[in-house]
């Protein structure tokens, strides 16, 4: 899949985890959301 430079990421942390969003810009849905190898901020 090739990527555009026009891509925006989200992050979001929960309690118990977090998650990376990745959408196209001036798109609603992600594209694909990120959970695996995501750890909380230190």
């Amino acid at each position: 899949m090739q990527r555009s430079l026009r891509t925006l990421y989200v992050t979001n942390y929960s309690g118990s985890g977090g998650w990376i969003s990745e959408y196209a810009l001036g798109q609603t849905k992600p594209l694909r959301v990120i959970t695996n190898g995501i750890s909380g901020p230190y």
